[in-house]
Formats: C-alpha cells, sequence, structure tokens
C-alpha cells in the first residue's frame, strides 16, 4: 500500500486481506470479554454509520461531528464513519455517574465552542446527557443520532456510498486539548499531519500486525485516541480496549489483561503506574506473565524514577523488567508522539543540581550526592521532528547547560485552533525561518535527549528563584507512606507582603492531631529541601483536587477554587 495512505483507506485494505483478524476486543469491569470485532465488520459498520450520516448531512452546516461515545467499540466505528462521509470527529470524554456535572459542563462548552450541529451518543451518555437541563436545550439544536440504532446496510447501499478521496488538507479530527493551565482549545488535525505523526509512531515503538494493544487511556485524551486507538489500528494489529473507570476502580484488572492477551504495548500517564504501586501487592500479581509487555509508555505528566522502579519491583515475579519502562513526550499539538526512550535499555536518569535549577543552570551530580534530584528522560526526538531549546523571554537558543522552553518543528505540527486567529496563535513561531511551536514545557537537552524539568505557566517564582511544583508535590508525598498514596498541589499565595506557598493536600483523616502533625512535616521537609515558607495548608477529602480528563492535575484551577473559598475543607490555617 501507499505510503501516504490515510487510516480509512488502510481499514479498507485490512478489511480485505486480513477480513476475519480481530480488530478490537471490549473487556468489562471483572476481565471477561464482552464484545469484539474483526477489520471486515469494522468496516462494513463504519461505512453503515456513513451512510446515515451522509443522508443527515444536509440539515447542518458545520462539518464537525461530537462524539460522545462510552469507551467501546462504537467509538471506533463512529471516528471512521466520520471520515468514511465526508465529515470530521470531535472525540469528547462522554459524562459518568461519578463526574456527570463536571463532564456535562466541559461538553457544553465544546458544543458551544465548537458550533457543532450534529452529535453521536449511545444510551448510557444520553440518559445522563438529559440530567443537565442547558445541555438538553443544546441538544434540541442538534441533529442526535444514537450509534445503538444504527442499522447495518446491506452491500448495494454500501457500494451506492461515494467513499472521498484522501486529501492531504482535509480535517481528521478536532482534539480539544487538556485545559491543565489554559481553557482547552481545539486542535485542527488535518490527514497530512496524522499521518506523519502515524508514520513516525509506528517505527518509534515497532508496532506491526502482530501487536497487542490493552488501552485505557480516554479516546479524547492525545495519547488515548491517536496511540491507543489509531496506531494500533494503522498498523493492523489487535487492541484490547478497557473503561478508564474500571482501572481507576480496579489496576489489577489492567495487569491481568496484560496478561490474558499476552499485550505488547500498553500505557498511561505516571498517575496509573502509582495506582498500582500503592493499592496491589507483589504476591497478589506475581501470578500474571508480563514479560510479553515490551513497550510500557509512560508520558502526559511528569515521569517519576522512583514510581518506575517501585512498579518494576512490583512485578519482578511476573517478567516485566524495568529496561520495557518507555517515558515518552507527545503533545495533541503534534499529533501524537514527540519523544520516546527505547525499551533496550533502562530508562535514562539525569540527576541535576537542585538548587541551580532554580536559576535555570543544569550541573550534574552524582545520584547520591545531598543536593541531586532525578529528572527522567523523555528520549530522543522521532524521526523528522527538529526540537530546539529556546529563552522564552528573548526567543533565541538557550546555551548548553541552560532550563529553557522546548519549540518543535515538523510536518506533524498541527498549528491552525478552531476559531482562533492564526496572527494571535502566540504558540505558533518563526525561528530560524521555520515555523515552530513553543510548547509551554520547560526543559533541556543531555547528549541528544529531552529532559523536562516542568510547565513555564505553572512555575513558581520566589525571590528571583524559579521551582516547579511537581518537585515541592514529590517531596511532599514523599514524607510517609499514607501520603504517598494522596494527592497534594503547590501554588503561590501572597499574604501580609510575605509571598510563600499554599499546600493543598488531600487526607481521608479527621482528627485535628493528625492536621497539626502534618503541617509541622510538611512545612520542616519544604523548607530543608527548597527553603521556601508553607504559608497556608488546605486538607480536603479524596477527589477533590481538580485533574483534567486525562489525569492532569490542574494546578491553576485548584488556586482559583482557594482563593474563591470553594473547597470543602477539613482544616485551614495561617502562619
Amino acid at each position: 500500500m501507499a505510503s501516504n495512505a490515510g487510516i480509512e483507506q488502510k481499514l479498507k485494505v485490512f478489511a480485505q486481506c486480513q477480513s476475519d483478524a480481530i480488530a478490537i476486543k471490549h473487556i468489562n469491569g471483572v476481565g471477561v470479554e464482552c464484545d469484539s470485532i474483526t477489520y471486515l465488520e469494522l468496516y462494513q459498520r463504519s461505512v453503515s454509520m456513513a451512510y446515515h450520516l451522509f443522508k443527515r448531512q444536509q440539515e447542518i452546516k458545520n462539518k464537525s461531528v461530537l462524539i460522545l461515545l462510552q469507551p467501546c467499540i462504537d467509538f471506533s466505528i463512529s471516528y471512521f464513519a466520520c471520515l468514511f462521509s465526508g465529515l470530521h470527529g470531535i472525540p469528547v470524554k462522554s459524562p459518568d455517574f461519578m463526574s456527570a456535572e463536571k463532564s456535562c459542563a466541559f461538553i457544553r462548552y465544546v458544543i458551544e465552542h465548537s458550533q457543532t450541529e450534529m452529535i453521536l451518543v449511545d444510551d448510557e451518555t444520553l440518559s445522563l446527557l438529559k440530567m443537565d437541563k442547558v445541555l438538553v436545550d443544546l441538544l434540541d439544536k442538534c441533529v442526535v443520532i444514537n450509534s445503538q440504532h444504527i442499522e447495518i446496510i446491506d452491500e448495494d447501499e454500501r457500494h451506492s456510498l461515494v467513499l472521498p478521496d484522501f486529501d492531504n488538507e482535509r480535517i481528521n479530527y478536532l482534539q480539544y486539548t487538556s485545559g491543565s493551565t489554559a481553557n482547552a482549545k481545539a486542535v485542527v488535525v488535518r490527514n497530512k499531519q496524522l499521518l506523519f505523526s502515524l508514520q513516525n509512531n509506528m517505527a518509534a515503538w515497532n508496532y506491526s500486525s502482530f501487536s497487542m494493544t490493552v488501552n485505557w487511556a480516554p479516546h479524547s485524551h492525545v495519547y488515548g485516541l491517536v496511540c491507543g486507538l489509531l496506531l494500533p489500528l494503522y498498523s493492523g494489529g489487535t487492541i484490547i480496549l478497557i473503561d478508564p473507570n474500571d482501572v481507576v476502580m480496579n489496576p489489577e484488572l489492567w495487569l491481568q489483561t496484560l496478561s490474558y492477551y499476552k499485550g505488547t504495548h500498553s500505557g498511561c500517564p505516571n498517575f496509573g503506574y502509582e495506582l498500582c504501586n500503592n493499592r496491589l501487592n507483589k504476591k497478589e500479581v506475581s501470578q500474571y506473565d508480563l514479560s510479553h509487555w515490551h513497550y510500557a509508555i509512560n508520558g502526559g505528566e511528569m515521569v517519576k524514577l522512583k514510581t518506575m522502579k517501585d512498579f518494576t519491583e512490583l512485578l519482578s515475579d511476573s517478567g516485566f523488567q524495568l529496561r520495557s519502562s518507555c517515558p515518552a513526550y507527545g503533545m495533541s499539538e503534534m499529533a501524537g508522539l514527540i519523544s520516546t526512550q527505547k525499551p533496550s535499555q533502562n530508562p535514562s536518569c539525569f540527576y541535576a543540581d537542585k538548587y541551580a535549577l532554580t536559576d535555570n543552570k543544569v550541573f550534574a551530580l552524582d545520584a547520591d550526592a545531598p543536593n541531586s534530584t532525578a529528572i527522567v528522560g523523555s528520549g530522543m526526538p522521532v524521526d523528522g521532528l527538529d526540537l530546539v531549546i529556546v529563552d522564552p523571554i528573548r526567543k533565541d537558543n538557550c546555551a548548553e547547560g541552560i532550563v529553557g522552553e522546548v519549540w518543535l518543528n515538523s510536518l506533524s505540527y498541527c498549528d491552525e485552533y478552531l476559531f482562533v486567529d492564526p496572527k494571535k496563535n502566540n504558540s505558533r513561531n518563526i525561528f530560524n525561518n521555520r515555523v515552530y511551536f513553543a510548547t509551554g514545557d520547560m526543559g533541556f537537552i543531555d547528549q541528544g535527549q529531552l529532559f523536562l524539568t516542568g510547565r513555564l505557566k505553572e512555575l513558581i517564582i520566589i525571590n528571583g528563584k524559579n521551582y516547579h511544583p511537581h518537585d515541592i508535590e514529590t517531596v511532599i508525598k514523599n514524607i510517609s507512606p499514607d501520603m504517598e498514596a494522596l494527592t497534594c498541589v503547590a501554588f503561590t499565595v501572597e499574604s501580609h507582603g510575605n509571598l510563600g506557598l499554599c499546600i493543598v493536600q488531600e487526607t481521608n483523616e479527621y482528627e485535628v492531631n493528625y492536621f497539626v502533625e502534618h503541617k509541622k512535616a510538611i512545612r520542616a521537609r519544604v523548607y530543608q529541601e527548597f527553603q521556601l515558607n508553607v504559608l497556608e495548608f488546605v486538607f480536603v477529602s479524596q477527589g477533590q483536587i481538580p485533574r483534567t480528563a486525562s489525569g492532569k492535575l490542574q494546578r491553576g484551577r485548584a488556586a482559583k477554587l482557594y482563593l474563591k473559598n470553594e473547597f470543602i475543607q477539613f482544616s485551614q490555617s495561617l502562619s
């Protein structure tokens, strides 16, 4: 097949040459297969849905379709149906009973922002949407199609549908960013950008028709969509699909599924590996065989060395090795992967002087040096991608050994945001006569490998020194085993003319003595490590600290909740 064939053309070919091969299996919350589909069936059902979408197109002006489905096989069918009918999908996380209010608020935002007029739903999603009165009014103005009530058309009808030719410039899908540091924006992903990304991702992680991908990342997230669904299907492999909520409730389900299906590729943000470390024990997971898991991809948030080592120790009797860990870096604006470590050796780690980092300087130390902090490498950039470290103020190259902003140039760069004037797109920059994407991520290069230090917008600046909140949060989590399993966020506050830290800490305790002792411990450890004062503490119940749909901490939103006194708190103290 021609290397420039789009993913929908690939599906059509796989439906002919490996018609009986399983494309996707769906596993329920107790590990039982509840649905499966071959490549031929995936193609036929996608074209059937496309036929119905095509007939309804005359009712809409906008060519975007909001895909609001539970994480199941129907999502992939809907994605391809949009392409086959000349439309493009907007994948958004469907609401669930645990977070319906938050999910519905975001869905309202997407409908209004994207101006979409067609929505694909299923029975469960529709019942949850109807709980929101404002959403009901919005739905009444749209063409709402229930994916579970679409009949498969016969062969004559299938042949009557003229499938659009592949066009490099055509929009493939719109991806809303995570919104971890700002309002979510819709990245416009065109065929040419996705195709370049898929080909590079396929080479970087050795995807093939023999690959067995276990995916529980949300399809609204760039990893879940591109790496968890589109990449395996583009390669002709098999996907084992699990609902993200089922894994969060029972992380052992992830390992059980990997073992049973001999999964070769699977990944998630760092917190997914921490879930396993905190809730599972070595004895109960020793029954599983994870020797086939060659690509344990870790990305989407800062990767922690301790998490990877603890995870390897947890699975040491299950055939899993540290060298299978693949720290990676990707973004919606790059339609997937940017850089990754390869599994041939243990993940690279740079031990830096933590005090020098506050001045954006990189000094290497021994691992056991008192001032050293471990920074896990995100690997080498994928082929065809140029990565430079730039001073975000001066807009020029940083000298070697200096932390700066990560800028990227690649054919996979999606340089458009929906309804954003290109002249007002501050992330799009001309550098060395080429267009670069200013990621907002800070880092440095060592021996050709990227090392990330944090987000520019989340940088804590006190007394002219730079601190990354995740470093402070990691120190707090390491105070005791009970705190390691709980979430906290750090941001700056000002009180009586003094600038210092506010720590919002999740807890399961209600005793006054607990709060007093933990305030003392946190204050002492933070000052010992960073010479920073903690001015305020807020203790909240688990689940109150906001995260994006993909699990990223929303520190800016947490700060706003604190300032508006909207946390339901056990204790708050100003000292």
